[in-house]
């Protein structure tokens, strides 16, 4: 997994859920490592966008934990909660289905505040960012901005750096698609300054800021040659390991179609960007 070999991670994970189904008294022993196996396996058909598998592995686990929640102590509960609904909510990123997420908000701030002592407190900013995103997805930025600033409250102590860096990335294509430019603008300096203290960066987290930076200093009729510059500049980067993890966190190709008035199949074609160049 953290040399991005998904395929083989997928296949361990595999074959870790299917040990502990053969193995009844290993199941009754130690549930909370069967969990997180399960975890791991839909998290990398997610990963591998394998929406197919990873409905069906979700049932799966979304069936044992409603046969056995009643009996599992309070940490096992917790997570239980975490794996399925993060599980959950990963598949309907999958498949864009955003007003389900939404729908899935109330439910799952109830569960957070239940198990509030026990919570890990990235994994609770975690379902924060994805009820984020899919107001981000549905062009309500109003109210992805507000839930970004919550994250942001609590951002240096509990957030992981590559979700933190799509948080603020985020926070400013939302100002400036609201028309937001000065703020924008102050925003990426803030974050320019942030990112060169940074060794974490990576090469396309830096580009998309840049691009932002511009965005935020010309006038909208220039975006869109802008917006063409940059995915032909970048288009080969997302295909690269290091940049793989980023791009689960922003879905930028299906960002830049919609920017571009172009399906993500028309945009993915390598002709795509230079030809629509040499029209501007």
């Amino acid at each position: 997994y953290i040399l991005i070999e998904l395929k083989q991670s997928q296949d361990f994970a595999l074959n870790w859920v299917n040990l502990f189904e053969s193995d009844q008294i290993l199941l009754e022993k130690d549930p909370d490592l069967y969990m997180r196996g399960y975890y791991y396996l839909l998290t990398l058909f997610f990963m591998q966008r394998e929406p197919i598998s990873m409905g069906h592995y979700y049932c799966k686990l979304d069936a044992f934990i409603s046969s056995q929640v009643d009996i599992f102590n309070e940490n096992s509960q917790m997570i239980a909660f975490v794996y399925r609904q993060l599980s959950l909510l990963n598949y309907q990123l999958l498949v864009r289905d955003y007003q389900a997420i939404l729908k899935e908000e109330r439910q799952t701030i109830q569960q957070m505040d239940r198990f509030k002592n026990l919570l890990d407190p990235h994994r609770a900013m975690l379902f924060h960012y994805k009820f984020a995103y899919a107001q981000f997805a549905l062009r309500d930025y109003d109210q992805c901005l507000l839930r970004l600033n919550k994250i942001l409250t609590y951002s240096d102590t509990f957030l992981r750096s590559d979700v933190l860096y799509a948080v603020r990335l985020l926070q400013i294509i939302c100002h400036i698609e609201i028309g937001n430019y000065d703020v924008a603008a102050h925003l990426t300096s803030s974050c320019k300054r942030s990112f060169a203290q940074r060794t974490d960066v990576s090469p396309l987290q830096q580009k998309i800021l840049n691009l932002l930076d511009r965005l935020s200093k010309v006038h909208p009729e220039k975006h869109r040659k802008l917006y063409l510059n940059f995915w032909q500049e970048v288009r080969l980067a997302l295909k690269r390991p290091e940049e793989f993890r980023n791009s689960l966190f922003f879905n930028l190709s299906n960002y830049l179609s919609y920017k571009l008035n172009v399906t993500e199949k028309d945009l993915l074609d390598p002709a795509f960007a230079k030809t629509a160049l040499v029209e501007e």
